[in-house]
């Protein structure tokens, strides 16, 4: 009994290095500034994978070439993407495995007319967005055709080269209307609140998400983004199993806490404050939801997204494998 007792002695003492070194020295998540970034860093103030990685690191990225460079680069771990763009990657071989959607409700339409409500109220109106036939475009195209509307026709769409250039656009009047997305629809409405006179005010318009239930007929939800693995780290299930739970957490404790979200959101992602950021969290509609058990609706927003411009996804719906289970 007592050799026993020194085997297992023995076999513990030379266990304990061995886990050590399966820990990453580096652990690198990504994001845009928007919301759905946001729990991140969290993950990071609060602890969340530190059984994981020594360190972990986030990176912000501000447009489509910057992540680009990110995924070719090996550079990080984790991003947060656009669905479609996850979808993109994939289908031209960067294997990528899309983790979850977690924001459902982000776009808006922000007008300094109180009486609009929907996107038939906006025809014939000038209508200011970003990236031509990309997602918030091809999302509202769609909104109209469904509804009898040719969108090339019926609304003057001026488009600009990035979401902070149409909320300018729109916080000084020099546009009545514009599409965003959060956290820049309660960022413009702050600054408009500001500008006391010498702009018009601003209201939350339309909401993209209840548009898109009442037209298809289904949740008032669009699976816009979430997060997506990188081919290597997707290879490391026990990592990826950490992760999601850590981001799982992270938007349960930023639904219920967004003012303190905030503070912590400001301290990681350089230009964001924390009043705007909490006010962003309480609209963003973040919910996790899995990308396997969220198929069905990311399916659905793909063949949309197909029938309008089908490069957007890479030509065609991705494969099961794209869908990560944790089952």
């Amino acid at each position: 009994m007592k050799k026993i007792y020194l085997i297992v002695a023995f076999l513990l003492m030379f266990s304990v290095p061995v886990l050590a070194q399966s820990k990453m020295e580096k652990l690198v998540l990504a994001g845009p500034k928007s919301s759905v970034t946001h729990p991140m860093a969290y993950i990071i103030e609060a602890g969340l994978i530190k059984d994981v990685a020594k360190e972990v690191k986030l990176i912000i990225w501000d447009n489509p070439d910057q992540l680009r460079s990110l995924v070719a680069g090996g550079q990080a771990h984790f991003s947060a993407v656009p669905s479609y763009v996850a979808a993109n990657f994939y289908n031209k071989g960067v294997h990528v495995r899309l983790l979850n959607i977690s924001a459902w409700g982000i776009l808006w339409i922000v007008s300094s007319d109180p009486d609009v409500k929907t996107i038939a109220d906006l025809k014939g109106e000038e209508i200011v967005l970003t990236y031509r036939r990309d997602m918030p475009d091809l999302v509202l195209s769609s909104l109209a055709l469904k509804q009898g509307l040719d969108p090339t026709r019926d609304f003057k769409l001026r488009y600009l080269p990035n979401f902070p250039a149409v909320s300018q656009e729109v916080v000084s009047g020099r546009a009545k209307h514009a599409l965003l997305a959060e956290p820049l629809v309660s960022v413009s409405l702050l600054k408009s609140s500001r500008m006391k006179g010498k702009a018009p005010k601003l209201y939350r318009a339309v909401d993209i998400q209840k548009e898109w239930g009442r037209v298809y007929n289904t949740d008032s939800k669009i699976p816009q983004a979430g997060i997506c693995a990188m081919p290597e780290v997707a290879k490391q299930p026990e990592t990826v199993k950490a992760f999601q739970n850590a981001y799982r957490d992270a938007i349960d404790w930023c639904n219920k806490n967004p003012k303190e979200a905030g503070k912590i959101v400001a301290k990681y992602i350089p230009g964001l404050k924390p009043g705007p950021v909490a006010t962003a969290l309480k609209n963003a509609g973040l919910e996790f939801i899995s990308a396997h058990d969220a198929k069905p609706e990311i399916e659905q927003f793909y063949n949309v997204l197909k029938s309008l411009n089908p490069a957007k996804i890479g030509g065609k719906l991705p494969d099961d494998y794209f869908y990560w289970s944790d089952r």
